[in-house]
């Protein structure tokens, strides 16, 4: 199966909420997540608790 992010989905920001949207792991999303910040696609912003995820490029 393969996981489809889309912006919307990513800047919902919390990885429980997007795994269980998608039907996969939290682990899934956690690896997902920091392969797209090693490319320069997403950004965090703001603190852990409070920011968002910002979609640099798509």
């Amino acid at each position: 199966m393969k996981t489809i992010f889309t912006p919307a989905l990513i800047e919902k920001g919390q990885p429980h909420e997007i795994a269980e949207e998608l039907g996969v792991s939290r682990m899934t999303i956690y690896l997902r997540i920091n392969s797209l910040k090693d490319k320069g696609v997403i950004s965090r912003v703001g603190s852990n608790t409070k920011g968002y995820w910002k979609v640099l490029s798509w």
